[in-house]
């Protein structure tokens, strides 16, 4: 129970943003909320400099089972950590009843709170992180695919490329031209490049325009014709 509380909010029944809690010790901002509101919405946030006005969405551990999350969403005991923090306030974003959110600073529980949160959660006693999938603008996760494919030690790489006429999964295979004959089965999906021989109607890699030995090169179709061209 906190006794020598701050007040962010007191018989608080709506939307609302709390006034600002300077901070100047670092430590730990601990959260009593309680009251009788059966639907509750709250965040925290920070910032690192008094100048400015750029706050980030501070995480909050529950002390009943140190699960850790981006809101409030019942009444308990929560935890935030306030290193490196200088100014932070409370945001009721919705509510349906009444409640009460006090505040203290408290130094030297951060490394502890935080050390019993992640334990937890890594043995199924709190909210587990879920990966996001990764986009142009996100990192996350990715899945293998018929063109991507993923190793053992969990290295990717591909494997095919998709025809978007077909919608098939082309392969790009090089070898000479006795590996090739080699080749019970020929996959009608796979492009077969014979790197020593010229005369064959197979394509010969070194007899495509701009091959270079010398260079890292990459092959490409430029307006029709396959084509070397150095990688950038």
């Amino acid at each position: 129970m906190i006794t020598n509380e701050i007040y962010f909010f007191k018989n608080q029944s709506s939307v609302g943003t709390s006034d600002f809690l300077y901070n100047v010790n670092d430590g730990t901002l601990v959260l009593q909320v309680d009251g009788d509101a059966s639907r509750l919405d709250i965040t925290v946030f920070g910032n690192t400099d008094l100048r400015d006005d750029n706050f980030v969405t501070l995480k909050v551990i529950n002390a009943s089972d140190y699960s850790i999350a981006d809101n409030i969403t019942s009444t308990g005991i929560y935890w935030a950590d306030l290193n490196g923090i200088r100014k932070c306030y409370v945001v009721i974003n919705s509510i349906t009843g009444e409640c009460n959110v006090k505040g203290m600073t408290k130094s030297g529980l951060t490394t502890d709170l935080v050390a019993r949160a992640m334990a937890a959660q890594g043995g199924g006693g709190g909210s587990q992180y879920e990966l996001p999938v990764a986009t142009t603008s996100t990192l996350g996760g990715i899945k293998a695919s018929e063109t991507l494919g993923v190793e053992g030690s969990g290295t990717a790489n591909v494997v095919g490329v998709k025809d978007i006429k077909t919608n098939n999964t082309d392969k790009f295979w090089t070898g000479t031209k006795d590996e090739y004959n080699a080749i019970t089965n020929k996959d009608e999906n796979t492009f077969y490049a014979i790197t020593d021989d010229s005369s064959s109607s197979v394509a010969n890699l070194t007899e495509i325009t701009g091959y270079d030995a010398t260079k890292t090169q990459i092959l490409k179709n430029i307006s029709g014709t396959l084509t070397w061209v150095d990688e950038v």
